[in-house]
């Protein structure tokens, strides 16, 4: 008679590799999750947010995106500011691979820092991306679209 102790491993740890999968989207908070509306004509904008891990390891989000078929690319960015040696201050943006959470912490995508980047004008008063975890864990964040005026 054939021994189950190979299939019950393997089940053990397929059930051990699903509940990894949701830790990370299930531990992760988004608050204050907004995208600055247009400025009439343009195409691009940014997207902030709070981003909380209530778990007892990192999270690391690798990316956002925009449901299928709705046309908006989106990435991960951060404004880095230095000095050019004469006064003069020079802010450029640099594209994230990852944004890591460390347990307990949270991360502040806000203008001037960490953000994300929407490439093709979001229409709608609300707009709905989904983050992406390194552990490819996802979850839905819904971003309220604001005026210059109203951030």
């Amino acid at each position: 008679m054939a021994s189950n102790a190979p299939l019950a491993g393997l089940v053990g740890s397929l059930l051990l590799c699903g509940s990894v999968l949701v830790a990370q989207a299930d531990s992760v908070v988004f608050r204050d999750a907004w995208f600055r509306a247009p400025l009439p004509g343009a195409s691009v904008t940014a997207a902030y947010c709070d981003v909380e891990n209530r778990a007892d390891s990192t999270a690391t989000l690798v990316r956002f995106g925009a449901s299928a078929g709705a046309d908006l690319k989106v990435e991960m960015h951060e404004t880095l500011r230095s000095n050019d040696g004469s006064g003069m201050e020079m802010v450029r943006m640099r594209h994230l691979q990852e944004v890591e959470v460390p347990p307990g912490a949270t991360v502040r995508l806000a203008p001037g820092g960490k953000h994300l980047m929407l490439f093709g004008a979001p229409e709608p008063r609300n707009l709905t991306l989904q983050a992406t975890f390194a552990d490819g864990s996802v979850t839905d964040v819904v971003f309220e679209r604001r005026t210059e005026g109203n951030p």
